[in-house]
C-alpha cells in the first residue's frame, strides 16, 4: 500500500508540482524581480521604507517543499522564496535589521534538484546547506522505498 500524499496546498508549491521541478521566485512572478517584489511587499506589509543598504554577509538558499528559500539570517524565522537571477533576501517579517542580504545558491543546484524531483511527493522536494549528494540520494532512496 503506497503512502498518503499531502496535497499541495500553496500555490507556490503546486506550481512546482505542476512544472515537475523546483522553483524560484522568477517561475511564480515572471514579470518583476525578486528585490523589486520584495520592495513592494515591505512598504506595504511594514509600511515603512524600503532599506538600501546591503549587508556583507549572505544568507544560504535551502529547497523546501519545491521552493528555493532563504531564512531571515536574524532569527526571526521569517523565510522568503528567492531567485538566482536576483540573488537579494529582505524579510517581510521582520525588516532583517533594514538591509538586503546577498544569497548564495549551491554551486551544484541543477544537480540538487535532479535528485530531489526523483522524489514523488512535491514535499519532499527539499535540501539544505550542509546536506552532501550521498545525503541526498540516501534520503530519496528511503523516501521512495516507502512509496
Amino acid at each position: 500500500m503506497g503512502m498518503l500524499r499531502r496535497p499541495a496546498t500553496l500555490p507556490s508549491i503546486q506550481l512546482a508540482q505542476r512544472l515537475g521541478r523546483p522553483i524560484q521566485h522568477d517561475d511564480y512572478n515572471p514579470d518583476i524581480t525578486a528585490r523589486r517584489f520584495m520592495a513592494g511587499v515591505f512598504i506595504r506589509m511594514l509600511r515603512r521604507a524600503v532599506p538600501t543598504e546591503e549587508s556583507l554577509v549572505a544568507v544560504p538558499a535551502r529547497l523546501d517543499a519545491g521552493r528555493w528559500l532563504a531564512d531571515c539570517p536574524l532569527g526571526c524565522r521569517g523565510a522568503e522564496m528567492v531567485s538566482v537571477a536576483d540573488p537579494w533576501f529582505l524579510c517581510l517579517s521582520c525588516g532583517s535589521g533594514d538591509k538586503w542580504w546577498p544569497v548564495v545558491f549551491p554551486p551544484n543546484r541543477r544537480t540538487i534538484e535532479v535528485e530531489v524531483v526523483r522524489r514523488s511527493d512535491v514535499h519532499g522536494w527539499a535540501w539544505n546547506p550542509g546536506e552532501t549528494m550521498a545525503d541526498l540520494q540516501a534520503e530519496t532512496t528511503r523516501l521512495r522505498e516507502g512509496e
